[in-house]
């Protein structure tokens, strides 16, 4: 079943459809015509339909307490990696080894780790850095987390 739009008189229709073989054809039934598509929006119907029938579906559920703020997702997978290749390659430590002896109010290797990842998986500004720290989850040091939602 699926829902397909129709327009007849320069209004757009909705209805609830499915297919079904007749001989070697496949033909769309209609099972139910919702309504006027304009109507059931402004009526806010359409939405409480959706939201009906997603209560019904895993995916749907779990996205719809995503945008609802009932869960949290984080991506965890850029810092993981990068972090892992950045402490191989040892850029911290020598990051760390040139910046000994002065006293900065933040960890600065953290900050220079994420504003390469910034350039590496976001182009434009660096000013956009903040919100798009917000959608990782950098836990490496809470620190860096002070500097940049604080």
């Amino acid at each position: 079943m699926f829902v397909v739009e129709r327009v007849a008189r320069g209004h757009s229709y909705l209805y609830l459809v499915e297919s079904v073989r007749v001989g070697k054809s496949v033909r769309q039934r209609i099972i139910k015509p919702l309504g006027c598509k304009d109507v059931l929006a402004a009526s806010g119907e359409l939405d409480r339909l959706v939201a009906s029938i997603a209560r019904h579906a895993e995916r749907s559920i779990i996205l719809s307490d995503i945008d609802a703020g009932r869960i949290a997702a984080h991506r965890i997978g850029a810092p993981l990696l990068f972090g892992r290749l950045w402490d191989r390659l040892g850029i911290g430590e020598v990051l760390n080894h040139l910046l000994k002896g002065r006293q900065f109010g933040v960890a600065v290797e953290r900050a220079v780790f994420v504003a390469t990842l910034l350039r590496l998986f976001v182009s434009g500004s660096d000013r956009s850095c903040v919100d798009w720290m917000q959608s990782y989850a950098e836990t490496r040091d809470d620190r860096l987390m002070d500097l940049f939602f604080h």
